[in-house]
């Protein structure tokens, strides 16, 4: 009597994902157990990941007419990542190619994933390529020049094809994870590129039906200048205290701002994300605030929050949501 459907399939992905875990876990330890040994040299290792890498895709595309579909999507992303590694290892630990060659290749990699997401119809092919795209930067670093357009089309690339393709949780994940790498990269001595690249993703995502995205682009690029003008204008023994404060603020004025233009239109989602943003102050305020701070800025936080909140519950009230 076959497995049912319902029951197969969970069952299915769930040993298929540990058992590619597993295997690369397996092959982890071999290669560290031949290289303690000196049994191969790093020319001969990264042959032998090119070699396994193209094999693991050669033979999901071989196994794809089968309609095994999770089976074939592991194997796939198993050899992609193994050739993502490869190209990494042979820059960054063995030396063996220069700087401009890795990011080409890792660059590659990323992009024969995404169009392998077209040949298997699934979202976690092309997850893995926009992932591994803008994983690239952040192993490798490069210049803002350089760094904050190649984000930016990374981003627009997700989004166009999430949008063709009707894979929007994987374009709000992609734009998280731009959000991170922007921020990690933009750490050093020339920050300013990350609010202009957010504000621009924020004017494109509002054009687009996922106009969530958008908010989190705006929101994090003004949060931003707003702990930057925070760190400028005061000294060093209160600067984290004063960002804290001064964060918690912002977040709750865009958030009424947001919910009272959401009242005002009867926008649902304008409603939803001013509600989180104002949860999420709450939450800080709680679970953070009130702990970390000293007791001047926790005195000025949790008065001027408060009232921002009454004013927040005092506009949804009044208002008659539809």
């Amino acid at each position: 009597k076959p497995v049912p459907a319902r029951e197969a399939q969970p069952g299915l992905a769930a040993v298929n994902r540990i058992g590619a875990i597993t295997l690369a876990i397996g092959i982890i330890f071999f290669f560290k157990y031949a290289v303690d040994n000196r049994w191969i040299g790093p020319g001969t290792r990264i042959a032998l990941g090119i070699a396994f890498g193209s094999a693991l895709i050669f033979a999901a595309d071989r196994l794809r007419p089968r309609n095994e579909a999770v089976f074939v999507q592991c194997l796939a992303g198993c050899g992609l990542a193994t050739l993502y590694i490869t190209a990494y290892a042979a820059f960054s630990w063995y030396h063996l190619i220069p700087e401009s060659i890795a990011a080409a290749a890792l660059v590659a990699v990323s992009a024969i994933a995404v169009a392998l997401s077209f040949r298997y119809a699934h979202p976690a092919i092309a997850g893995l390529g926009f992932s591994s795209a803008l994983l690239t930067p952040v192993l490798l670093g490069g210049a803002a020049s350089v760094v904050a357009p190649y984000l930016g089309v990374i981003d627009c690339a997700c989004l166009f094809l999430a949008a063709r393709r009707q894979w929007m949780p994987l374009a709000a994940a992609i734009a998280a994870e731009t959000i991170l790498a922007a921020f990690y990269l933009s750490r050093g001595s020339h920050p300013d590129w990350f609010p202009i690249l957010t504000l621009i993703l924020a004017a494109i995502h509002f054009a687009t039906p996922l106009r969530a995205i958008g908010h989190a682009f705006l929101v994090t690029g003004l949060l931003r200048v707003v702990v930057m003008e925070t760190d400028r204008l005061t000294s060093s023994a209160s600067r984290s205290a004063a960002e804290s404060e001064a964060g918690s603020i912002f977040l709750a004025l865009y958030g009424i701002a947001v919910l009272a233009w959401g009242l005002g239109r009867r926008n649902l989602l304008a409603r939803n994300v001013g509600l989180t943003l104002i949860g999420v102050v709450i939450a800080k305020l709680y679970l953070w605030d009130v702990w970390f701070l000293d007791r001047l800025y926790r005195m000025s936080a949790f008065g001027a929050l408060g009232m921002l909140l009454l004013t927040a519950s005092w506009l949804y009230s009044r208002a008659r949501v539809q």
